[in-house]
């Protein structure tokens, strides 16, 4: 009786041991779940803050587009009346 006992004693030690190392386990692997989820908010943010930036330099670039698109219809608008004089000055004279 007293060998069974002593190794039912051993058996329960062995299973506080091993229930132990199964909560560490699950106490990390939860840990890790919850860094992941921090990387992946963080990623997020950085993407989001790329395109508000990407978005920032786009109407950027378009407001100089528009301007650079006016001052060459300006120039043209210029050329045409300026060849137009020059035709206007040759068949008057």
């Amino acid at each position: 009786m007293a060998i069974a006992e002593e190794r039912i004693g051993n058996l329960e030690n062995k299973v506080s041991i091993i229930e132990t190392k199964v909560d560490d386990f699950i106490q990390e692997m939860k840990d890790f779940k919850n860094e992941m989820r921090q990387q992946n908010q963080m990623r997020a943010n950085e993407i989001e803050a790329s395109r508000r930036r990407n978005d920032e330099l786009n109407a950027k670039i378009d407001e100089k587009f528009e301007k650079i698109l006016s001052q060459m219809q300006s120039l043209a608008i210029a050329a045409v009346v300026g060849v137009g004089a020059i035709v206007v000055g040759v068949v008057s004279i």
